[in-house]
């Protein structure tokens, strides 16, 4: 293998802007808000004004007209000046490769430079919003992974070609890092150097697989064959992959369909909505109205009877609407989905209107997640992903923290995927970590009757909606047996009557978890191999984690009080996964099976 490579392959020692974008676009987007801000202080004084009656429509008209100018003012004030600033912070900013790192210098009176050495890159990946894609541009990500307080380098607006050809060039210069290969300038005419992966991390062999697609690729490609309104010629040609796919017609649908959960939050705050606005009402009158309470009683009463279908069917048609607009805004966003395995990474890309980019280097992969949702166990799928290191990216507000919620789904790799293709997605995409274990350790079986317990009574919805509803019926009925509450007598029916319908409520809960603690038991279970272990927690939904074993950075084997009675403990493996690390989890394994794992989870020597 050659030594060396062209300056003019990979641009070494020389400086590189932004796009231009960067000044504009930064300041219109800064006038945005303050347009919103503008218009909301505007509208409450118009408002005031309006109220108070006191001006005449031509003074009205004439306040609303200087209001206007002023808000005109101040929003081209705003906009030249946060242009300013950004052309100023422009000419500082830039970034540039040499023979063993990435450099990105920025700052106006406080200069930073920060430095990226290749053989540390584990992603590179590019983000664009809407608007971003219509101009051709994208910000570039790049992550190191270098411990849970690890911030992401983010270059800001390149155009989709600069972008590309960087990406190309580090992971480029990151496998001769890797391998040992020094990186010189050559003399000129020099043979310009293909470097291939490192030794040591090999590389999936596996027939491409079939090209599916569905009908939002179409505006995908549109979308590719518009670039943007700056795009240009001359992006590198990628890598050759040797494994893609991507998502059919039925497999987006689904993919939609089930991830609507925005229906539930859409129809609760509908309901909130109508109460805050008609509970306020019935308080003003019944305060106000002398025996208003009996008559507005009455009313509501026959009105329930009168509009009960109406109100229902409009719940519904209501319920309808929000989960058709979710499930498009779900297809939409993985509008132009494809994966695929590139060498030692893994690509995914996906979004029709904002579009990102995203890849995983193999040694960052922690573990191999096969989630499946209460729908998707009914007819068969499962949300295939893998447990990744991560870095927050500035500016995004995601820390150690908030890292186990900002990562639980992992690095999708397949969102809506049948499980009998599992093994196939896993073989061509990550060969490292298909090898699943088989030999599996069952829960003890007094497992059974403490899951019963604990999600049933414990921590069942059905049984404390029940207690409450109870407490809160005989409370009610004491109070008004006393005399403390006035009306009670002929309101009592009420209360009954919501009460048998909380109770008909808390009855359901109770059977679906009871079915939730039953499938628990008869589901979870952990596999150990030589070289791999996974947990699957079991109930109406099912998780399914493996970690390999030299990922695993504590095992640990815990019981409390009435566990160690049981003669059960709850297993655990923590990975790196996430900002901050990942704990899974098992509860109520044998204590032998807890030593086996114990055992296993110690280090080997060669």
């Amino acid at each position: 293998m050659a030594g060396a490579t062209q300056p003019e392959t990979l641009g070494l020692g020389l400086k590189r802007k932004v796009h231009h974008t960067y000044i504009w676009l930064g300041g219109l987007g800064a006038a945005f808000w303050l347009v919103v801000v503008l218009g909301a202080i505007g509208a409450g004084i118009m408002g005031e004004l309006f109220e108070d009656g006191d001006l005449s429509p031509a003074a009205l008209g004439l306040s609303a007209g200087l209001m206007a100018g002023g808000a005109l003012t101040v929003i081209a004030m705003a906009v030249g000046l946060g242009i300013g600033l950004r052309a100023l912070s422009y000419k500082h900013l830039w970034y540039e490769l040499d023979s063993s790192e990435l450099g990105v210098y920025s700052g106006i009176i406080s200069k930073k430079r920060t430095h990226v050495p290749y053989q540390k890159i584990q992603s590179v990946d590019l983000k664009m919003t809407l608007v971003q894609r219509i101009l051709g541009v994208c910000n570039v990500v790049i992550d190191t992974a270098g411990g849970a307080s690890n911030k992401a380098v983010v270059i800001p607006y390149l155009s989709k070609q600069d972008a590309q050809a960087l990406k190309s060039e580090l992971f480029q210069l990151k496998n001769a890092s890797v391998a040992g290969v020094p990186i010189a300038q050559p003399p000129a005419g020099g043979p310009a150097l293909d470097f291939a992966p490192p030794s040591g991390q090999p590389v999936p062999v596996a027939a491409p697989a079939p090209q599916t697609g569905n009908v939002l690729d179409i505006g995908s490609e549109a979308w590719d064959q518009f670039g943007g309104v700056f795009a240009s010629q001359g992006a590198p040609e990628p890598e050759a992959a040797s494994f893609e796919y991507g998502l059919s017609n039925k497999e987006i649908l689904l993919t939609g369909i089930s991830n609507s959960s925005g229906v539930i939050a859409g129809v609760v705050g509908a309901i909130i909505g109508g109460l805050a606005t008609i509970v306020p009402i019935l308080g003003s009158v019944t305060s106000s109205t002398p025996g208003a309470y009996e008559t507005v009683s009455q009313m509501a009463w026959g009105a329930l009877h009168a509009f009960l279908p109406a109100v229902v069917l409009g719940v519904l048609a209501l319920a309808l609407v929000i989960w058709v607009l979710a499930s498009g805004a779900a297809c939409i966003q993985y509008g132009g989905f494809r994966a695929r395995r590139r060498g030692t990474r893994i690509e995914v890309e996906r979004g029709l209107l904002q579009h990102n980019s995203t890849s995983l280097d193999i040694e960052r992969v922690q573990s191999v997640i096969v989630k499946q949702s209460f729908i998707r166990r009914l007819i068969g799928y499962c949300e295939l992903s893998l447990g990744k290191v991560s870095a927050a990216e500035p500016g995004s507000g995601q820390d150690a923290s908030n890292a186990k919620s900002a990562d639980a789904s992992g690095f999708v790799i397949h969102p809506f995927l049948k499980l009998d293709r599992v093994d196939e997605v896993l073989h061509g995409m990550v060969p490292e970590y298909a090898d699943l274990p088989a030999d599996e350790e069952r829960l003890a079986p007094v497992a059974l009757r403490r899951g019963l317990v604990r999600r049933c009574v414990l921590f069942g919805g059905g049984f404390w909606v029940a207690v409450v509803t109870a407490l809160a019926q005989w409370a009610l009925h004491a109070l008004g047996d006393a005399g403390a509450l006035e009306g009670f007598d002929e309101a009592a029916f009420v209360v009954d009557g919501v009460a048998l319908a909380l109770y008909v409520v808390a009855a359901i809960v109770l059977v679906f978890d009871v079915a939730d603690a039953l499938l628990w038991f008869r589901d979870s279970r952990f596999a150990m191999a030589r070289r791999m272990v996974s947990f699957t927690n079991g109930g109406l939904s099912k998780d399914m984690v493996a970690v390999p074993r030299t990922k695993v950075q504590f095992a640990s084997a815990k019981t409390n009080p009435l566990q160690r009675r049981a003669g059960t403990s709850t297993v655990a493996a923590t990975t790196a996964a996430g900002i901050g690390g990942t704990r899974t989890a098992l509860v109520d394994v044998s204590a032998d099976a807890a030593e086996r794992w114990l055992g296993w989870a110690e280090p080997h020597r060669p």
